[in-house]
């Protein structure tokens, strides 16, 4: 009886043992669109907070077609995203960021409230544990998601496994200044409703496992002409389709940080080196295969990577590396250049990419910060029917100061491209026709914005 007894407990322990909760990697989702000045002024911010929680978070974004209809290319691409946005979610406007399908973060006042959401979240394990690679044969994209039911599932009976292909990084420059973009959705299999859930197939009629079960499933995606196959990526979620719960998620970039960690907002002189920071975040080493074009310019111009052979490079586990970058441009060469690093692993897989400019000319080059060029201030803040905006220019061009509703529209204009020289400027601003609400004004010449936020409370 005694060795009955033991053996039970034994096996207890191993089934209590085999069947732990699994780390929770959540799900986040933006809606956003390249005509939306808000959605630009948040991004750097954004794409930030996904550095620091590359290891517990999926991002995808889903464009849509507002404030502007029609001008956000990603959208008329892929129009199903707007019905995931509006319809789904029910989103009031843009930015905003969705955590595990549950909890909206408006992020224009910073992002703190998702950083404080997201960490909430990872301390919730998750029943599922989940593993995905891609692959590329002929002209399809190939995404194989392995689940394990480690504990418990849900009791909901609507649960849905779904793949998001996206591109990790795409160069366009969109109305609102933004030339760069992370993360864009371009197709869902097996796809979505017309309401913008997760829907199902002949091959994926739904998601069921139970406690201690492990399933595989084969998802595959045409390639689109439009897409960057070296650019593309992979995220699957599990998602109650009724409440909306994402219980676990995750995807196919590599664990590695690609950012600038100068000229990222000005652009630098000729002879200035770009400096571009490569972190291995794993434990394991990561051979990178490095791509550095320039746009729009002949054969004679050129850039290169400080005192690295070839284009491939092996970063040890936990290693960080500045890759300093210098163009070569023909003798007395002047104008703008723009270079663009692209990283990918060495299976194919993207890792992501940055733009650099270069400037000559006879003007002087500021570089630093949006705050160092252009600054913006409304007073008083808040406002019932009048306020002020206060303004500073380091440099001579057509200034334009934009209102924005909490929907990301664009409701009142208050400077229409303007010349202004160098200097402080004051202009008064009517808010009369404003309804209660926070407001996003923001300072814009060229390629450059400053941004801030206002209170109406009548």
């Amino acid at each position: 009886m005694k060795r009955l007894l033991l053996l039970f407990a034994i096996t207890a322990f191993i089934t209590s043992s085999a069947l732990s909760q699994a780390p929770r990697r959540v799900l986040v989702e933006e809606m956003v669109s390249t005509t939306c000045y808000p959605c630009a002024a948040v991004d750097p911010s954004l794409e930030k907070f996904e550095h620091k929680y590359f290891d517990n978070v999926c991002v995808l974004k889903w464009h849509v077609n507002w404030p502007i209809p029609g001008t956000d290319p990603f959208y008329a691409a892929y129009p199903a995203g707007r019905a995931r946005a509006t319809d789904y979610y029910s989103y009031p406007g843009v930015p905003n960021v969705l955590v595990n399908g549950l909890k909206r973060i408006d992020v224009r006042d910073g992002i703190a409230p998702l950083e404080a959401a997201v960490e909430g979240a990872t301390a919730v394990a998750s029943p599922y544990r989940m593993e995905l690679t891609q692959s590329i044969e002929g002209d399809n994209m190939i995404v194989e998601v392995t689940v394990s039911c480690v504990s418990t599932p849900p009791s909901a009976s609507d649960l849905r496994l779904g793949v998001a292909v996206a591109e990790r990084f795409v160069q366009y420059t969109g109305v609102n200044g933004r030339r760069a973009h992370s993360n864009v959705v371009r197709t869902m299999i097996p796809g979505l409703t017309s309401n913008g859930a997760v829907t199902t197939s002949d091959h994926h009629p739904g998601f069921a496992l139970n406690a201690g079960e492990t399933s595989r499933y084969r998802f595959v995606a045409p390639i689109q002409p439009n897409w960057d196959r070296n650019q593309l990526i992979a995220v699957a979620f599990i998602q109650s389709a009724g409440t909306k719960e994402v219980f676990q998620s995750n995807w196919t970039v590599p664990p590695v940080l690609v950012d600038v960690t100068s000229n990222e907002i000005d652009a630098l002189p000729f002879d200035q080196v770009a400096e571009v920071n490569v972190t291995n975040i794993s434990s394991a080493p990561v051979t990178m295969n490095i791509s550095l074009n320039l746009l729009d310019k002949p054969s004679e111009w050129g850039c290169e990577i400080e005192g690295i052979e070839g284009k491939t490079i092996t970063l040890a586990g936990n290693e960080q590396r500045i890759l300093r970058v210098q163009l070569r441009a023909p003798e007395g060469a002047t104008g703008t250049v723009t270079g663009v690093v692209a990283v990918s692993s060495s299976d194919g897989r993207s890792i992501g990419g940055h733009m650099i400019d270069w400037k000559n000319s006879t003007a002087t080059v500021k570089t630093g910060n949006v705050a160092d060029a252009l600054s913006i201030s409304a007073y008083p803040n808040p406002l019932s029917n009048a306020s002020k905006f206060l303004y500073s220019v380091t440099a001579p061009g057509m200034i334009r100061i934009s209102i924005f509703d909490p929907m990301g529209r664009e409701v009142s204009r208050v400077i229409n491209n303007e010349l202004h020289t160098t200097g402080t400027y004051e202009v008064d601003f009517d808010a009369a026709k404003l309804s209660n609400g926070t407001y996003t004004f923001v300072l814009s010449s060229g390629s450059q914005t400053a941004t801030g936020s206002m209170a109406v409370q009548k």
